[in-house]
């Protein structure tokens, strides 16, 4: 899934390659993936059936608020039918969601059903690097910072920050070589 909200504006040249690039990168294991976008609304840009051809590159532009949620049903459906052996909800985003806790509840179900769920959280870095330096300062203040890094999270098991989108790449290889060892791979980006 990934965020094509307004706020995204300035990154979705670099965000749209990146998640091209993901997806050849899992077809080229036999692995399948589908590529949702979220805004006020959400998207197919790439079906599982559909190989991300080479030099074919699907733009994807920025507009609306910050909703993932009938993404993520579909992405939850999608991976539920499936019969690849390891499963992967891969999340870009900039932060914070509309129907926060009902979007959270069902990367809990993801995560319940024995999916992998990350989110990439490629905002503003800066802000994610005060939102822990000061979540590490043990004052009255620690609990607010802490929650922000909750927020940003929204539940799933594997959580990055990155500072571009060139970064999501590393966070997709890393996690490929850790978790998912197996050729047979669902993705959902």
């Amino acid at each position: 899934l990934m965020d094509n909200s307004s706020s995204m504006g300035g990154l979705m040249q670099s965000v749209t390659e990146s998640a091209w690039t993901i997806k050849r990168g899992i077809e080229s294991i036999q692995g399948s993936v589908s590529l949702f976008t979220f805004n006020h609304e959400s998207n197919v840009v790439y079906d599982k059936n559909e190989k991300a051809r080479a030099n074919e590159l699907r733009y994807v532009y920025a507009s609306g608020g910050t909703n993932p949620i009938r993404g993520l049903v579909e992405a939850e459906r999608l991976l539920s039918m499936s019969k690849k052996s390891l499963k992967l909800a891969f999340i870009i985003t900039d932060g914070e969601w509309s129907m926060e806790s009902e979007c959270n509840s069902i990367i809990k179900s993801m995560n319940d059903k024995g999916f992998i769920t990350c989110v990439v959280f490629i905002g503003n870095y800066k802000h994610y690097t005060n939102l822990v330096e000061n979540s590490r300062v043990i004052d009255d203040n620690t609990n607010y910072y802490l929650d922000q890094l909750k927020k940003l999270k929204h539940g799933a098991q594997v959580f990055h920050a990155v500072a571009g989108a060139k970064d999501m790449l590393e966070v997709a290889q890393t996690l490929v070589k850790s978790v998912l060892k197996e050729k047979r791979v669902a993705w959902v980006l």
